[in-house]
């Protein structure tokens, strides 16, 4: 069985469940609103990461060049442009997440929260099971 996690890909919760249903036989995408660094979490390497508007970082980093790590919030008082791109990110995840999956073929979708990855989940079109988990 094909599962689609939508979450945030640095969160131990969402490595927790991936790594769950890898165990179980089961493949496993995770769809998120952040790219996977992989610097607080480790997945297993069964599981894919559906990755978008990856250009969009690209080009903050070829424009501000080494003054994009100057917007660090702990040194800077200014706004960190990254904060801009996961904005753009969920707008763009609401308006086009069809779009996004549409290569993916899964059979269930897992939302691990109710405000981004449950309305996410509630706006792609295939009839499959939709499970939102709020984790309280």
């Amino acid at each position: 069985m094909n599962i689609l996690i939508i979450g945030n890909s640095e969160s131990v919760h969402t490595a927790r469940f991936a790594t769950e249903f890898t165990k179980r036989g089961h493949q496993v995408h995770v769809l998120s609103t952040r790219e996977y660094f992989g610097d607080y979490v480790k997945y297993p390497v069964d599981v894919r990461h559906v990755r978008f508007l990856r250009w969009v970082t690209k080009f903050f980093q070829f424009i501000l060049g080494e003054g994009f790590r100057k917007f660090s919030p702990e040194v800077s008082p200014f706004y960190h442009p990254s904060n801009f791109l996961i904005l753009l990110r969920h707008i763009y995840l609401v308006l086009f997440v069809n779009r996004v999956v549409k290569d993916v073929d899964f059979d269930a979708i897992f939302a691990l929260n109710l405000s981004v990855g449950g309305l996410l989940a509630s706006r792609i079109t295939r009839k499959v099971p939709k499970v939102c988990y709020s984790g309280m």
